[in-house]
This record gives structure tokens, sequence and C-alpha cells, in this order.
């Protein structure tokens, strides 16, 4: 028998329909659109964040090429902290695609404080002492020792 509504009594389900059922697709279209927001959010906050770390780094490597080894240790020591707060393969990455040459011990203590950060005991550690043994001018050796000695007695 429904076959044979008319037009009139047609209309009037799908309207009893649409109030039955439009709050639930208001509200799933609500939903969607709150989703489709905070992924974008996300994804633009995570690309502004590595966009800044990746400028920081290259001030630091500026000032290493420029011989100012302090501004240099104070700009990787800031990059270290942005890094570890944000993206620790990211970090290591960023350290792995550089060739430290005489800087290899802070870059390595470097490495251990990234390890650190991402949870990596043993990995911090070894890159700890390894920073320790290549020595040099470029690490704070008390600083390193406080490290190994944190590590390797916890």
């Amino acid at each position: 028998m429904e076959e044979y509504l008319n037009e009139k009594e047609q209309w009037e389900r799908v309207l009893a329909w649409l109030r039955e059922q439009g709050p639930w697709i208001l509200a799933g279209v609500a939903v969607a659109l709150a989703i489709y927001g905070g992924w974008n959010y996300w994804q633009n906050r995570t690309q502004q964040r590595n966009l800044a770390a990746a400028a920081r780094y290259d001030q630091v490597i500026e000032a290493f090429g420029r011989n100012d080894v302090n501004g240099g240790f104070r700009l990787a020591d800031e990059l270290v902290k942005a890094l570890a707060q944000g993206n620790a393969d990211q970090a290591l990455k960023t350290l792995d695609a550089v060739n430290p040459g005489a800087f290899a011990a802070r870059y390595a203590e470097v490495r251990g404080d990234v390890l650190l950060a991402k949870g990596d005991r043993d990995g911090a550690l070894k890159a700890y002492r390894e920073a320790r043994s290549s020595g040099g001018t470029t690490t704070d050796v008390g600083l390193l020792d406080l490290k190994i000695g944190e590590l390797a007695h916890s």
C-alpha cells in the first residue's frame, strides 16, 4: 500500500524522518568538522615547530662556520632543548646528517641528551662516554662526568 502514497504523503514522511534524524546528522557533521580542524591544526603546528628547529640548526652551523664557538654552543643548547621537547627521532636524524668534524665530542653529548629525552638511557650513557673519551675543549667535562655518573648509578 505504501507504494501508492501520493507526493504529499511521501513529502510528509521525508520531513518526519528529517525531524527525527536531523539532529544526529548535524552532530555527525559537526564532529567530522571538529576532527578535520584539529588534524589540520596539529599538522600546521608540527610543521611550524620543525621549520623553527631547522632554522635554529642552520644558525648553529653558521656560527660554527664563523668559528664563533661560544655562539655555536649557545645555539646548539637551544636546539637541543627545542628538539627534545618535540621529536627526538627528528633530532637524531638532524645530528646524523652532519659531519661534526672538530666538534665530535659536542655532537656526541647532544646525541646523548636527545637519547635521554627519548628514554634510551643506555644509548645516552654510551653517547656521553663517547663524548668524554673524545674530550677536547668543545665540551664541559665536569657536566659530562655528572651525566655519566647519574646514568651509570641509576
